[in-house]
């Protein structure tokens, strides 16, 4: 993850968004689903989407990662800082257990220059996905500039194939003010057995060069996490 974004500690906003969240119906969760995953960069799939995917690898669904850059951005003075966080990308799907359920596909995008290559994203969206994919991607608002795009490439092959299509947001909660914003107007809420918020836990301790001070500050703060570690993720739909 790639963020110039200041991320506050949990406060009054925070009580505000788990009462929101609260209200928002279920999504229900499919059986034998054809899913296809945009991550802008490796973590976003986990700290996002993480416990949704384990919930749809236990019924029995396929699953297509289409990762676009290798985040190498984040601490451009780390030599091969990509290969790392591939490595961590690995492991993250061993400990939800999604492994052997999922292909995972490389765009080699530069971090940060998602937004140029839009369209060539949105044509690999295209040839991946089918009428009865399941697509899910950041969200388009999310406030980084690679999940913005990201999110509007899938919106655009969604309507192309006419599959369906969701967005997860992963920086929103930390910028957007939830007395005001959009997010939850027609989203919906992914509950998560302990279990599965476990692996999900493991899973984003793998991002080490993300979440750790090994690297400099973390790009990804406590106070960040314990928005992402809620025992309920959020989907909105995402449609042109």
């Amino acid at each position: 993850m790639t963020t110039g974004l200041v991320v506050e500690a949990p406060g009054p906003a925070d009580v505000l968004w788990t009462q929101r969240i609260a209200n928002l119906p279920a999504w229900p969760v499919p059986s034998r689903a054809r899913v296809l995953v945009l991550a802008a960069h490796p973590d976003d799939e986990t700290l996002g989407l993480g416990g949704t995917l384990r919930l749809l690898a236990d019924r029995d669904a396929t699953i297509d990662l289409l990762v676009v850059t290798d985040g190498e951005g984040s601490h451009p003075e780390v030599p091969d800082l990509g290969r790392r966080r591939r490595g961590e990308l690995r492991l993250a799907l061993r400990r939800l257990g999604l492994a052997a359920a999922t292909r995972v596909h490389h765009l080699d995008v530069a971090d940060g220059e998602v937004a140029r290559h839009e369209g060539t994203l949105a044509e690999r969206v295209a040839q991946l996905a089918g009428p009865e994919t399941l697509l899910f991607a950041p969200w388009d608002d999310d406030g980084h500039t690679d999940h913005d795009a990201a999110g509007r490439a899938a919106a655009s092959a969604a309507a192309r194939v006419g599959c369906r299509a969701w967005a997860y947001p992963v920086w929103a909660w930390h910028w957007h003010d939830p007395a005001t914003s959009s997010l939850l107007d027609a989203a919906q809420r992914v509950p998560l057995p302990g279990s599965v918020l476990g692996a999900k836990r493991r899973a984003v301790a793998a991002y080490r060069s993300q979440v750790t001070g090994e690297l400099g500050a973390p790009i990804v703060p406590p106070a960040a996490l314990s928005r992402l570690l809620r025992p309920v993720e959020v989907l909105v739909p995402s449609c042109v």
